[in-house]
């Protein structure tokens, strides 16, 4: 095997900057043809009515069904949530039968850790600075202040937050489940 010197690479890469150039050609003489044509004279702009009708408005976006790309900023109090029959919290676990039932539990499982991460650091920082979890009302009051949105569950799951742990949590009606 024949090893390509320094030399050589330098010849093959001025062979393509020269192809190249051969193939593009200079434009100057291009430029000198847009020089040489006459500019046409446009008649002076009078005021007179729109010769096309506006165009009407666009129509408003449909509401889309479904809650993929959605958000939600309903947290209800998981003590009091948890007090009613068939409510449990969700154990965050992928569950599903095939592959597509998979990939969806995963959006809703992980989307769901994922999109309340930055508020629960938030509340981290408030038991680090006021020695307790913020209540409910002043978590909802930090979510308004930050416009702070959840991704949208599926219509039997609800975000909750536990102001004993200062946790915030997924809620999952059982009886709505298990009945769709």
């Amino acid at each position: 095997m024949v090893r390509p010197t320094a030399g050589s690479w330098v010849v093959a890469s001025w062979a393509v900057v020269f192809s190249m150039m051969a193939l593009v050609g200079c434009a100057e003489p291009l430029l000198d043809e847009i020089e040489k044509k006459p500019v046409a004279q446009s008649a002076p702009v009078t005021e007179t009515e729109p010769s096309q009708p506006e165009p009407p408005p666009a129509p408003a976006e449909p509401e889309r069904k479904g809650v993929f790309g959605k958000t939600t900023a309903e947290v209800v109090n998981a003590k009091e949530y948890l007090a009613q029959p068939n409510i449990e919290v969700a154990d965050g676990k992928i569950e599903g039968v095939d592959p597509f039932s998979q990939a969806a539990s995963s959006y809703f499982v992980l989307s769901a850790k994922a999109s309340t991460l930055g508020l629960q650091q938030a509340v981290n920082i408030h038991k680090a600075l006021h020695e307790r979890p913020p209540t409910y009302d002043e978590f909802m009051a930090m979510m308004q202040e930050h416009n702070v949105e959840f991704v949208k569950l599926r219509s039997y799951e609800k975000y909750g937050y536990d102001e004993e742990k200062g946790t915030i949590l997924v809620l999952v009606d059982t009886e709505l489940r298990d009945n769709r």
